[in-house]
């Protein structure tokens, strides 16, 4: 699944349920590419509130998104790119 695909997974994820679909559902393997992907997302202004705990530069330990949720920003990135 390529980086857009997964962005806008999450988008809609939140948007329609309030939820950031799993590691699992995004086709990720480790913890550092979904804490990256929610990173670029946090970022980029497309989401706030999750937490990300790490040693070091890269090795994560955990990542929480029950507090996450969509900007204004996400709602409308998602609405300019999402393929019905």
């Amino acid at each position: 699944m390529e980086l857009k695909d997964r962005i806008l997974k999450v988008l809609d994820e939140l948007y329609n349920n309030s939820r950031v679909p799993t590691m699992q559902e995004l086709e990720i393997k480790t913890k550092e590419d979904y804490a990256e992907v929610l990173e670029i997302m946090e970022h980029d202004g497309l989401i706030f509130g999750t937490e990300i705990t790490k040693s070091g530069r890269k090795k994560v330990h955990f990542v929480w998104t029950d507090n996450t949720k969509i900007t204004t920003k996400g709602i409308e990135y998602l609405k300019q790119n999402k393929q019905d």
